[in-house]
């Protein structure tokens, strides 16, 4: 482990994870290290940071001492609810609820990691807002080996399948399965199993860490593969519990918008990164976003309904400007800030993959009118304009330099 991630850790707190008995020290070694037997590895690489947010120090657990010690309730698969949610969340509906999305969003995504410079990193990335993660095969295989990866979302059910596309990812690279935003697992089933790793209290400096950090990983759910090297867990953008300083990389895919709190968000993705780390943002572009969409579904439903109503797909009002975004992000301290607007066409090209695309959620007579109303819109306008269709993406990249 670097010394930049051990932040303001005393290094005697470090020295007591390897005052371990031979016995222990060989359990540690066949426990933690990688199903690849030919990576290198260290026990200190899977030493999880924390930060107490009482004391405001960086902390670090070891994940098989705390498996021995005696805060371990023996049931490490059991959820606590946090209070995440309703008090975090916009009003602003997720577009985690529209999956056919996930392959446009997920463009955008490669896009601002390729600003990143994912492969650069060392230590460790964080990503907040996640969801399914569309490109994860993409992720796990540009990033170092010895790089932590953490994907964390507010919603169980995103990182459950987040969970079983690890595993799958293991065995199976190639499986088009990673990319199927239909699949849902059972999510109580996968937050109940026993997972051989979960971690939370250590010692440090002869004191206990203070309850709120055995409260903070327990109630995050944590699964982590050592395999890949990716952990997944349940966390608020807005109060990440991540130790201070050590992150490479930050990244918030359409995550701003979701947020009660964007510049909460923008402040703790500071905090968290390293001097030199690079941050990246996804966002809704108020500029013309689905604008296309809006305008033939609104005709759709007048022609059908006769209402005039102008039907909006995300409420513009609720996204802010290019200017108030980069004020932010400068309040927040982060320098070398890029903006730029980025389209990213829909894979339609007839009405039929259209249809296909369309909320079936609720079908009755009307709605039933007013799709087929909006796919003979569609169609008129792809012949008249040989345009594609698609949504423009609002792109954030910047340094902290401090």
């Amino acid at each position: 482990m670097s010394n930049n991630l051990v932040g303001n850790i005393n290094k005697d707190s470090l020295d007591m994870q390897s005052q371990l008995s031979d016995e222990e020290a060989q359990d540690q070694q066949q426990n933690l290290l990688p199903i690849c037997k030919n990576d290198p590895s260290n026990l200190d690489e899977y030493l999880i940071f924390r930060r107490d947010s009482v004391s405001n120090q960086n902390q670090f657990i070891n994940p098989k001492k705390f498996l021995k010690s005696q805060y371990y309730s023996g049931n490490d698969g059991e959820y606590i609810d946090s209070g995440y949610g309703d008090d975090t969340l916009s009003s602003i509906q997720s577009i985690q609820k529209f999956g056919f999305l996930d392959p446009m969003t997920g463009a955008a995504t490669q896009i601002v990691y390729n600003m990143l410079s994912i492969q650069e990193a060392t230590d460790a990335i964080l990503e907040c807002g996640c969801g399914t993660e569309y490109i994860l095969p993409y992720l796990v295989q540009m990033k170092k080996k010895q790089c932590k990866l953490f994907l964390t979302d507010i919603s169980k059910v995103k990182l459950s399948v987040i969970k079983h596309k690890l595993k799958l990812l293991e065995v199976n690279p190639l499986s088009t399965k990673l990319y199927d935003y239909n699949f849902v697992p059972n999510m109580e089933e996968d937050w109940q199993e026993q997972d051989k790793l979960h971690t939370n209290c250590i010692k440090n400096d002869g004191q206990e860490l203070c309850d709120n950090i055995q409260e903070q990983v327990k109630s995050s759910g944590l699964y982590f593969n050592k395999g890949l090297n990716v952990f997944a867990e349940r966390a608020d953008a807005t109060k990440l519990f991540y130790a201070n300083s050590v992150f490479d990389i930050y990244f918030g895919g359409m995550l701003i918008n979701e947020v009660k709190d964007p510049f909460q968000a923008i402040k703790e993705a500071y905090r968290v990164l390293k001097k030199g780390g690079r941050v990246g943002f996804t966002i809704w572009d108020s500029e013309s976003n689905n604008s296309d969409f809006d305008e033939i579904m609104s005709k759709a439903i007048q022609k059908v309904t006769g209402a005039r109503t102008e039907f909006k797909y995300i409420d513009q009002d609720e996204i802010l400007s290019v200017k108030e975004y980069k004020l932010m992000m400068e309040r927040a301290g982060f320098k070398n800030i890029l903006i730029w607007s980025q389209f990213i066409p829909y894979n339609f090209f007839t009405k039929e993959d259209y249809e296909n695309h369309l909320d079936k959620d609720k079908i009755n007579e009307q709605n039933i009118q007013i799709k087929n109303e909006a796919l003979i819109l569609f169609e008129e306008k792809l012949r008249r304009e040989n345009s594609p269709f698609g949504m423009n993406i609002l792109c954030i990249v910047a340094q902290k330099l401090d």
